[in-house]
C-alpha cells in the first residue's frame, strides 16, 4: 500500500517511519516547512529551493498521488494543506492533542469544518468593511531606495517605493521571495544594512534619521519576520521581553522597576489572551502561536501608531492564526495604520484594505480589496509578467 501523509517536521517523519516499517510506501509531504520530501527505501530530502520550484514539485506528487488512487491520510497543520486535501482526499482523519476528533467523508465536509476540528472551536474567516481612504496619512513613504554592499559593489535592492498610510488602515504587501518586502519595513523602522534614499514622513514630520529609538520615539514598532532570532529573548521570561523596549520609561531614576514591568506583561498577557504558566515562564517553553503574541504584546505596550508586521503568522498553527488576524483587525478598529507582509496570499487577501505589489524591488502596483485577487497580485508579482503589465496598463 502507498500513503500520502501531510505533517510538519517529526510528526510527518515519524509517522512516515512506522507505516514504512509496516511494509507500506511512503510518500511525506511536509508542508509546513515548505519542503517535499519522500520516505520509501530511504529518506530522500529536497533542499529549499526557490518558491517556484517548491509549488511544481508539491504538485507532481500531489498529480501522482491521485493519479495512482493513494490514501490520503490528514495530519494536519498548515492552513495550506486544506485546499489539497480537500481537492485529492476520499476520507479525512483530523487529530487534536493525540485523539482522534474526526473521521468523515470528504463530501460531508467544508473547509471550516476542518478547521474547527483542527482548532477544537468554531473559527470564522470573514473580512472586514473596507476602510475609506481619508484623513491625512499618518505614514507617507516617497521614492524609498535601498542599496547594499554585496561582493561586486554597491546593489540597488529598492527602486523608488511611494504609498501612503492612513489610520485604521491595514496595507497589505505581496510580491514573491526576494522581492524587497521586508526590505521596505527595515528601512521605515532604521534597521536595514545599507544606504537608503527617499523621504519618510510620520504625521507629517520628516524623518531625518531613520534609527530604532527614532522610530520607537515617533510611535514606529515592527514585528519582525524571525521571531526566535530577532524577535525574543528566548532564555528570558514573557516579563523581560514585554518590558524590554518600554524599560526606559518604566524604570525610576535608572534603576528598573520591577513591579511595573510586572504590571504590564501582566496586562499585555490577559489583553492578547497568551497561554502561559504566568509571566516568569520562558519564552522558549511557549508555543510558536504564544511567542508570537509575546512579540506584538512587548510592541503594542509602547502604544505605537503605525504597526509594521513581516509574515506575522508564520510557523503557528491555525488557531493561533485566527486570533492574530482578529487582534490585527482589533488593532486598526482601534485606530493603528499597519502594514502587513505575507507570503500566503489568502492571508493577504483577507487582512488587506489595499496591497501593494512589489516584483524585483520595485513596485509594481496597489490593488483596492475590490481589484486583489491571486491572479491580479500573481499577475503583477512574476518578473516579466509584471514588465508587461507595467508597459500594457490594461
Amino acid at each position: 500500500m502507498r500513503i500520502t501523509i501531510f505533517g510538519s517536521g517529526y510528526v510527518g517523519l515519524v509517522t512516515g517511519a512506522c507505516l514504512a516499517d509496516a511494509g507500506n510506501q511512503v510518500v511525506c509531504v511536509d508542508v509546513d516547512r515548505r519542503k517535499v520530501e519522500m520516505l520509501s527505501a530511504g529518506e530522500i530530502p529536497i533542499h529549499e529551493p526557490g518558491l517556484d520550484v517548491i509549488v511544481r514539485r508539491t504538485r507532481y506528487l500531489l498529480a501522482k498521488a491521485q493519479e495512482r488512487a493513494h490514501i490520503l491520510s490528514g495530519l494536519l497543520k498548515a492552513i495550506d494543506a486544506i485546499d489539497e486535501v480537500i481537492a485529492l482526499a476520499d476520507r479525512v482523519t483530523v487529530l487534536r492533542d493525540g485523539r482522534r476528533v474526526l473521521t468523515a467523508p470528504i463530501g460531508e465536509l467544508s473547509r471550516g469544518a476542518i478547521i474547527s476540528a483542527m482548532v477544537g472551536r468554531d473559527v470564522a474567516l470573514s473580512h472586514r468593511d473596507a476602510v475609506a481612504a481619508a484623513g491625512a496619512p499618518v505614514l507617507s513613504v516617497r521614492d524609498l531606495t535601498l542599496s547594499t554592499v554585496s561582493r561586486r559593489g554597491w546593489r540597488r535592492v529598492l527602486h523608488g517605493v511611494s504609498f501612503d498610510l492612513r489610520r485604521g488602515e491595514i496595507l497589505g504587501i505581496g510580491g514573491l521571495l526576494g522581492s524587497g518586502r521586508t526590505e521596505i519595513l527595515e528601512s521605515i523602522f532604521g534597521v536595514a544594512r545599507g544606504w537608503r534614499g527617499g523621504e519618510i514622513r510620520v504625521d507629517g514630520d520628516l524623518v531625518v534619521n531613520a534609527t530604532p529609538a527614532e522610530s520607537c520615539r515617533l510611535g514606529v514598532a515592527l514585528v519582525t519576520e524571525d521571531r526566535k532570532a530577532r524577535g525574543l529573548h528566548l532564555a528570558s521570561s514573557i516579563c523581560d521581553n514585554v518590558a524590554l523596549p518600554s524599560v526606559g520609561e518604566l524604570s525610576r531614576f535608572g534603576v528598573r522597576a520591577f513591579a511595573r514591568e510586572a504590571a504590564l506583561a501582566d496586562d499585555v498577557v490577559e489583553r492578547l489572551s497568551v497561554r502561559c504558566n504566568g509571566i516568569e515562564q520562558i519564552a522558549a517553553t511557549l508555543s510558536g502561536g504564544n511567542q508570537q503574541k509575546v512579540v506584538i504584546g512587548k510592541w503594542l505596550a509602547t502604544e505605537p501608531r503605525i504597526l509594521l508586521l513581516d509574515e506575522p503568522t508564520r510557523g503557528i498553527d491555525v488557531g493561533a492564526k485566527q486570533e492574530i488576524y482578529q487582534l490585527v483587525f482589533k488593532l486598526a478598529a482601534e485606530g493603528l495604520g499597519i502594514v502587513v507582509v505575507s507570503s500566503e496570499m489568502l492571508e493577504l487577501l483577507l487582512l488587506s484594505d489595499r496591497v501593494l505589489v512589489m516584483c524585483e524591488g520595485r513596485q509594481t502596483g496597489v490593488l483596492a480589496r475590490a481589484e486583489a485577487t491571486q491572479e491580479a497580485i500573481m499577475r503583477l508579482a512574476a518578473p516579466g509578467v509584471a514588465a508587461e503589465a507595467e508597459a500594457d496598463p490594461r
